[in-house]
């Protein structure tokens, strides 16, 4: 996973999420409103299309894994 210094960097989807390694919480990168973590170091602001992240090194991007067809 590319280690990431500014949050123009990071993508997001439907099937990405982001992972705090502070508090432990992950939240959807395409949430329906504004969301954050429980400690505040990761927090979407969904009205304005911004994500704000405090500490990069505590922060993790989760892909779900790609579904196989039979």
């Amino acid at each position: 996973m590319p280690a990431f210094t500014d949050t123009s960097q990071v993508p997001r989807g439907n099937e990405i999420s982001y992972h705090c390694g502070k508090c432990g919480v992950s939240i959807p990168s395409n949430p329906r409103g504004n969301i954050g973590c429980d400690c505040g170091n990761v927090f979407i602001d969904r009205d304005y299309h911004r994500l704000e992240v405090e500490d990069f090194e505590l922060f993790e991007l989760v892909e779900a894994p790609s579904k196989k067809s039979p």
